[in-house]
């Protein structure tokens, strides 16, 4: 049942915004080390720092990127007869995913380095990102639910 359904709303944004913060958690969880690792020698500054990138990446970035990515695959992915074609598909998809992280990498450090205090550099970079994830997940909330009906899809 979960497989039909999953397969129906592929690309349609049919993961909430609190179930992909959730699954990204892990990501909150490896930023708080490296604060914990920081404040224990004192660092205050690089502690801040760490803290807000962590909240970019795990509420704003990676959210974001996983809608883009379930988008682009909705857009590409087509069932051809040759599976040549199909497996050039996939790498392509591959490439263009790779490609679009690197690029929002690229601009967390491109940030950074532009701008003297690490903090403020973040800080500017979290309101960005919120920006971005706010419209990208806005047409989400305007969206009406869609109904699971696990008797129809097993007919």
């Amino acid at each position: 049942v979960m497989h039909s359904v999953l397969q129906r709303l592929e690309g349609m944004r049919a993961f909430p915004y609190l179930w992909l913060v959730g699954s990204f958690a892990p990501i909150a969880w490896g930023m708080m080390d490296a604060v914990a690792a920081q404040l224990r020698y004192g660092h205050f500054q690089p502690s801040m720092s760490f803290t807000i990138n962590g909240a970019n990446w795990w509420l704003c970035s990676m959210p974001c990127l996983f809608v883009f990515w379930m988008t682009l695959i909705q857009r590409c992915h087509k069932k051809s007869n040759a599976k040549w074609k199909e497996v050039l598909v996939n790498l392509a998809i591959m490439l263009a995913m790779s490609t679009l992280f690197l690029a929002f990498f690229g601009v967390t450090r491109a940030v950074s380095a532009l701008v003297e205090d690490k903090v403020l550099g973040q800080v500017i970079l979290l309101v960005l990102m919120a920006i971005v994830t706010a419209l990208t997940f806005g047409s989400q909330c305007r969206r009406k639910p869609v109904v699971i009906n696990p008797a129809s899809s097993e007919k």
